[in-house]
């Protein structure tokens, strides 16, 4: 998932049943899950809310809601109206979701679902943006690079004459 606001965000967990009357925070620390036969079983292929990975978080710590897309989990807890967000592993992607959502066997094991990374946090590319242009007006930073854009000639055709 690239870049989208809080706005677009919101309006996309809404879609999938979430309740966004709370904050959508990211996680702070890892949730290591183990993903069994049974989770497997009740997983069911292209639902977000329905799939094996989350019927597993569902299990291991007792949320109200879940949602995994290939590269981003969503968590409600029972006790909070706020939204957390967990990044999905390369791995958990490559052996769960991606095979249960294109008809292959998700893979039981052990996976863990981290935190955001600095630059991946919410916000954190519109903060970055407005520092830049803020640096750029004072002068202390460079200004932004030109596109360099590529323009190609009409193909034209020479008849040779064999005369």
């Amino acid at each position: 998932m690239g870049s989208i606001g809080i706005k677009t965000l919101k309006s996309q967990l809404r879609n999938v049943g979430f309740d966004v009357s709370g904050e959508i925070k990211d996680a702070k620390s890892p949730i290591t899950i183990f993903i069994n036969q049974r989770d497997i079983d009740k997983g069911r292929p292209s639902s977000p809310m329905k799939c094996t990975a989350a019927q597993c978080l569902q299990r291991a710590i007792g949320s109200k809601k879940v949602a995994m897309f290939n590269t981003t989990a969503y968590i409600q807890m029972p006790d909070e109206s706020s939204i957390t967000r967990y990044m999905v592993p390369e791995l958990l992607k490559k052996k769960v979701v991606i095979p249960q959502d294109t008809g292959g066997k998700p893979v039981s094991g052990v996976y863990t679902l981290k935190p955001p990374t600095p630059t991946q946090r919410l916000g954190e590319a519109s903060q970055r943006r407005t520092k830049l242009q803020e640096l750029r007006q004072a002068g202390l930073a460079p200004p932004p690079r030109k596109q360099s854009v590529f323009y190609s000639r009409p193909v034209t055709t020479r008849w040779i004459s064999t005369k």
